[in-house]
């Protein structure tokens, strides 16, 4: 019987936006999975965020962005785990319940280039197959020269090449920050309306 191939996309998604599910799409048209799971993290161990969403309200507007995507859902494990997220320990617990699905593990370029400092990565790469998307030629031949460095790991991660833009959480906020108007091509319009509705990313004295 084959396994199932899942993919899980954790990320502070601070907030989720375009970009992200950008990834997403290019991500199920290359492999076809039988769903993408969103998974907003607790506090992550790679990042230090500013102006950090509640985990309630990330994890809000993760499921706003993805009601009308028929293969993302969205997981609050990480969130109820409590700490400080470490990917082993999200993979640990989801091959354990779940023995019968192949997992995959996606992330951004940015994150790959520090993947061998993320704690227990060999571990991580026995558990799923890690997929990163390149945006341009540049950085799809810049990922695979680091993959190489990886050695009998190297196979185990994959890199697919993208079409969408690059756009950042950090670039997100600053527009939000701003209040220019170009936000709105940058959000899923119910994320837009979320974060209005409840103030945020405003910046100091707004």
């Amino acid at each position: 019987m084959m396994k199932q191939k899942v993919a899980v996309f954790g990320g502070t998604f601070n907030p989720i936006h375009l970009g992200h599910l950008h990834l997403c799409a290019e991500c199920q048209r290359e492999y076809q999975f039988q769903k993408i799971i969103l998974m907003p993290d607790n506090l992550p161990p790679h990042k230090q965020v500013q102006q950090l969403a509640t985990a309630q309200q990330r994890l809000d507007m993760c499921r706003l962005a993805a009601e009308d995507i028929p293969f993302l859902e969205v997981s609050d494990l990480e969130l109820r785990l409590k700490g400080v997220s470490y990917t082993v320990q999200t993979l640990r617990k989801l091959t354990q319940n779940f023995p019968e699905v192949e997992w995959h593990w996606i992330i951004g370029s940015d994150m790959l280039y520090t993947f061998h400092q993320w704690y227990r990565y060999e571990e991580i790469l026995s558990m799923a197959k890690v997929v990163a998307g390149a945006r341009e030629q540049a950085e799809y031949d810049k990922m695979l020269s680091y993959r190489e460095q990886l050695g009998p790991l190297k196979n185990r991660v994959e890199i697919i090449r993208l079409a969408a833009k690059p756009l950042s959480s950090t670039q997100v906020r600053k527009a939000l920050e701003t209040g220019e108007p170009v936000v709105r091509d940058y959000l899923p319009e119910q994320v837009f309306s979320y974060i209005r509705e409840h103030g945020l990313y405003q910046g100091k004295g707004k």
